[in-house]
């Protein structure tokens, strides 16, 4: 079945072959957004520590209270997340948080 499905499903939590190859993920989400469920995605996070306890070293998930769907004109959507996981693997620095920005102006 994993062959079939999409790129974005969250069937398969199974993310050793990232370990093996020394991946970084990042998983961003707003907590308000009604399009894609805030719920789903920590139910994603929560099946991929319990296949592997220790990805929390290479999966990093971070929740933005407040937010709903990024990029349609209002709300936070992240700055540069490729430049957050460049830092973290050349310098080892994991940011407590994803830096974003809101169009809207300052929170």
């Amino acid at each position: 079945m994993n062959q079939y499905t999409s790129i974005q499903s969250i069937s398969d939590s199974d993310l050793i072959q990232c370990e093996k190859v020394g991946g970084r993920i990042v998983s961003w989400h707003g907590m308000a957004g009604s399009l894609t469920f805030y719920n789903g995605t920590v139910n994603y996070y929560e099946r991929v520590l319990e296949v592997a306890p220790g990805a929390k070293e290479y999966d990093h998930f971070y929740a933005a209270s407040g937010v709903g769907n990024c990029r349609n004109g209002v709300e936070a959507a992240p700055t540069d997340p490729l430049a957050q996981v460049v830092r973290w693997v050349e310098e080892g620095e994991l940011l407590l948080m994803v830096e974003h920005v809101c169009p809207g102006g300052n929170w």
